[in-house]
């Protein structure tokens, strides 16, 4: 490659990870984040979860069944109706998403794609205790008799693709997690699943990036591309200064859709804003990280207390804490665990709200782009970002590479090609 850098935009889980695997590549690379300091994207915030057992993109026909309720804001997804010629696109090609082998493929290539950020994590937490990285599973977990049978269904889909779940009755849950109620329905326990402390992950990624020689710059938000006549981009123009380059990658989660309208492209991401709520630790609390199937919820240990999430609202660019989803997250534990009575009224609760990049079809957008050659897109990963940004960095350094371009030994998955867009 050139003697210039490659310029990464975004310090998330996937920036840092395509920066940690370029570096290790002997790439000259320079990240820029226009927050001022590390964990302000949402992969930080997320629950730390690194879940194989969620490789379902969230996208389908069942999107518009369910839209009435999300656009009253009665469920733990929202929309926010608004004249938004996007957000229109938007709910369209996620309605006629999810259909057929397409949509078995994208399941398949996410669950590859779990798999291998799972370990790509243990290598990164090997030595390192501080980074609380956990093989325990995990356990979703139904209220009623008509979400187990839902569950049950979907355990039955990824079985048929490799991965096993453990079919739980109600007291067999409680039996294996005692925070949960006695009356839960049922679980299913994905024994493949880990966590993470994600906050510290990112910090570990961005000294591992740095330690393989790259640079990370903080504060520097972009706002210009040079290209040159073929379409290339020559200089990142980013936080007053101009930084010549030899490639480019955009990682900048939902903020990579305003990149791309720099460079002319319409990147079909639209922000969805996920809450969560830091608790002190109480008995009995979670040992195992779960998810509460109904109201596609989580609470899981984490440091010295748990961490309660949930919720997606597509209200825009608006990352402000949103108090009646947070309200929500603490009322609606109490169908699941035992003590979340308690929850209200906790000191030091320390709530939180992020933006995650979400696409169409459920599924990231990875690849190079067509109108700008040393451009490399990587983004869309949803709820999923922190699950698998480091297998998105490893397949950012494969494209750079020529080994992502659909030969040889090459991880990229096609079926994350920003062509689908006409990118």
């Amino acid at each position: 490659m050139s003697d210039l850098p490659v310029i990464v935009i975004g310090a998330g889980s996937v920036g840092l990870s395509s920066a940690l695997y370029l570096a290790r590549q002997d790439v000259e690379v320079v990240v820029v984040e226009r927050n001022s300091a590390l964990n302000g994207d949402a992969a930080s915030g997320s629950a730390g979860y690194i879940t194989p057992s969620h490789c379902m993109p969230l996208a389908g026909p069942a999107v518009i069944r369910r839209m009435p309720s999300m656009v009253l804001g009665r469920g733990m997804i929202s929309v926010k109706p608004r004249l938004d010629p996007a957000l229109l696109r938007f709910g369209t090609a996620t309605a006629k998403a999810g259909r057929g082998p397409l949509a078995r493929a994208g399941m398949r290539a996410l669950l590859e794609q779990s798999r291998a950020s799972r370990e790509l994590y243990a290598d990164l937490a090997a030595g390192r205790p501080e980074l609380e990285f956990r093989r325990a599973g995990l356990m979703n977990v139904c209220a009623t008799a008509k979400g187990m049978r839902a569950l049950r269904e979907e355990a039955r889909l990824l079985a048929a693709e490799g991965l096993d779940g453990r079919v739980l009755n109600g007291a067999e849950a409680a039996a294996m997690e005692p925070a949960l109620r006695d009356d839960v329905a049922g679980a299913v326990f994905w024994e493949e699943d880990a966590s993470m402390a994600p906050d510290r992950a990112i910090v570990a990624l961005a000294e591992a990036a740095e330690a393989a020689g790259a640079s990370v710059l903080l504060g520097r938000p972009v706002s210009d591309f040079t290209r040159t006549a073929d379409g290339a981009v020559s200089i990142v123009h980013a936080g007053g200064g101009s930084l010549p380059c030899a490639g480019v990658v955009l990682a900048a989660g939902s903020g990579t859709r305003a990149l791309g309208g720099l460079l002319g492209l319409r990147i079909p991401v639209q922000p969805g804003k996920g809450h969560h709520i830091d608790l002190p630790a109480f008995a009995p609390a979670p040992r195992i990280p779960m998810i509460f199937h109904e109201h596609a919820m989580g609470a899981g240990p984490l440091g010295d207390g748990i961490r309660l999430t949930g919720g997606m609202d597509f209200v825009g660019d608006d990352p402000r804490i949103d108090q009646r989803r947070i309200d929500a997250i603490l009322r609606l534990n109490r169908s699941y665990l035992r003590e979340a009575d308690r929850f209200a009224d906790a000191p030091g609760a320390v709530p939180w709200a992020g933006m995650r990049p979400c696409t169409p079809d459920g599924l990231p957008i990875v690849g190079r782009l067509r109108e700008a050659s040393n451009a490399v897109v990587a983004t869309g990963h949803g709820m999923l970002g922190f699950t698998l940004g480091p297998a998105a960095g490893r397949d950012v350094a494969e494209l750079f590479s020529g080994v992502g371009s659909g030969s040889g030994n090459a991880t990229w998955q096609p079926q994350f090609a920003p062509a689908r867009y006409g990118l």
